[in-house]
């Protein structure tokens, strides 16, 4: 199961408190976010906005975040799922 472009409210209801990721997923159990990394989706200018986000949701229990360059998405989706699907599976519950 995956939600693409979910947002999620962590903490308050301002605007600010709105995170939103690029792909939610669930598989046999297990939550991961897929972060896709590229200029025209998240240039480097906001790496350290990104990184942010993701400590802030392992810290309310979404611990497997991993970030996959666009052109390798474009070019290879099932590697990449896969990658992350085994990655996913791998972590502690």
């Amino acid at each position: 199961m995956f939600f693409p472009n979910a947002a999620a409210v962590l903490g308050g209801r301002a605007e600010e408190d709105k995170k939103e990721t690029d792909f939610l997923i669930c598989s046999n159990g297990k939550w991961g976010l897929l972060e896709v990394m590229g200029e025209a989706f998240h240039p480097s200018a906001t790496a350290i906005k990104d990184h942010d986000r993701a400590r802030l949701f392992k810290d309310y229990g979404l611990v497997v975040i991993e970030f996959y360059d666009a052109t390798r998405c474009y070019n290879q989706p099932e590697v990449v799922v896969d990658d992350f699907l085994r990655r996913l599976q791998q972590s502690q519950p």
